[in-house]
């Protein structure tokens, strides 16, 4: 009887997952179900995408579905899935046209993501104000600067997507400011000698940074300003960079398990605790080698890695995720 994997996520961990089980399997039967437009695109790419120095968005595309297809693995975009039933192996999903179906699995992956965080403020949702996750996000706002022409962008957020975007945005000619709210860029990442380095960067190439948190957003349909606990910024576009939660709604559901970061909890072969049931990428937490502790670390690079052990061991392989 044919085996069957469903791979729910098709970014940088579902497809690390599909083409590594399918490598490792040739008689294995890999779907994947994706609920955007595009697979396998570099994430950590759209910052330069949007300044114009990868002039073409589809040269931050590392594979499409056609592509994978001759490989064996089948993609399905936008397609969503609703929910996962361990007791009868399903996975109900609901197309572009909003038809809802089941599928059944012999093995899982859920590598569902994570999705920015945005202020509870009144106006967040205003136009004009952004946040970088999906490549269409990144579409998004580049359409956005080059038809409404913005001059005052606020930057919510000190770390790799604040940073990038701030250089990003002044580069297009913007004046930038960053509301951070230890006011610190890269807090987590370098030690103080090394940020200090970056802040002093920022600042010669006219970045203003603002030790605050967002209180309001004001504008009638679109963005206008910022309302911080220690002021009111006039701004024109807004690029949110507050970080991300992991995305475990299906998953908590179906009586998948969460650690104490609030991501999935797995073991060193990425298994969660349902039978054949594997998670990898930004939903999921991993042993931290240094800590000793749980860790959720969303980043492209971990996703790659946790993704290529769920697909092999999924497919009936031995990596283990160190």
């Amino acid at each position: 009887m044919t085996q069957r994997l469903i791979v729910i996520g098709g970014v940088a961990a579902g497809m690390s997952a599909a083409a590594r089980a399918r490598r490792t399997n040739r008689s294995l039967e890999v779907e994947v179900y994706e609920k955007g437009s595009f697979i396998s695109f570099a994430a950590c790419g759209m910052p330069y995408m949007i300044a114009g120095e990868v002039p073409d968005y589809r040269d931050l595309i590392a594979r499409t579905p056609e592509q994978m297809a001759a490989q064996g693995v089948a993609v399905h975009l936008h397609h969503e899935a609703l929910a996962i039933n361990p007791a009868t192996h399903t996975v109900t999903i609901r197309d572009a046209e909003g038809n809802e179906f089941t599928r059944s699995y012999s093995r899982l992956v859920i590598a569902t993501g994570a999705s920015p965080i945005r202020p509870a403020t009144p106006g967040s949702h205003l136009e004009g104000i952004f946040a970088l996750r999906p490549l269409e996000s990144g579409l998004a706002v580049r359409q956005f600067v080059e038809e409404r022409n913005p001059q005052k962008a606020m930057v919510i957020g000190g770390g790799y997507v604040g940073v990038e975007m701030a250089e990003t945005l002044r580069g297009l000619g913007l004046q930038v400011k960053m509301l951070i709210r230890s006011g610190k860029v890269l807090r987590t990442t370098l030690d103080d000698d090394m940020r200090t380095l970056v802040e002093d960067e920022l600042a010669q190439q006219g970045v203003t940074i603002i030790q605050g948190t967002p209180s309001a957003c004001e504008g009638r349909d679109r963005i206008e300003a910022i309302v911080a606990s220690i002021g009111r910024y006039p701004a024109d576009m807004v690029l949110l960079g507050m970080g991300v939660r992991p995305n475990v709604e299906i998953s908590s559901h179906a009586g998948v398990a969460l650690g104490v970061t609030g991501a999935i909890a797995t073991d060193k072969r990425m298994r969660t605790n349902l039978p054949e049931v594997y998670a990898a990428g930004d939903c999921t937490e991993a042993h931290h080698l240094v800590t000793g502790r749980p860790a959720h670390i969303p980043l492209g690079t971990t996703a790659n890695k946790q993704g290529r052990v769920a697909g092999d061991q999924a497919a009936g392989g031995t990596e283990t995720f160190r």
